[in-house]
């Protein structure tokens, strides 16, 4: 009998946010995605047109706590697109 190998599958994590530093939702979200033991991913932060600056705040929070710097891309909008289009550029751009 064949012994299979283990392959560990590569996704990409999407996350979108407005104004929201307030609450800090955006570390919530990236505490729980790199505190896994799976390895094989990317993560796209969207700031989706914010008036906090949402992208500098993820820039330095990720920089803080040493998040691998490899598996995060963080982007922002000028103007708010919604989360179909934001997914769709973040699948197509970086996820692919």
């Amino acid at each position: 009998m064949e012994k299979l190998e283990k392959r560990e599958v590569g996704f990409c994590i999407v996350i979108e946010s407005g104004n929201n530093v307030k609450n800090d939702r955006y570390k919530l979200a990236l505490n729980s995605v790199f505190r896994q033991e799976y390895s094989n991913y990317k993560v796209v932060f969207i700031d989706d047109a914010s008036t906090e600056m949402m992208n500098l705040k993820v820039e330095s929070y990720v920089g803080e706590k040493r998040f691998d710097l490899e598996k995060v891309k963080i982007l922002r909008n000028d103007k708010q697109k919604g989360q179909l289009e934001n997914r769709f550029m973040a699948a197509k751009s970086y996820c692919g």
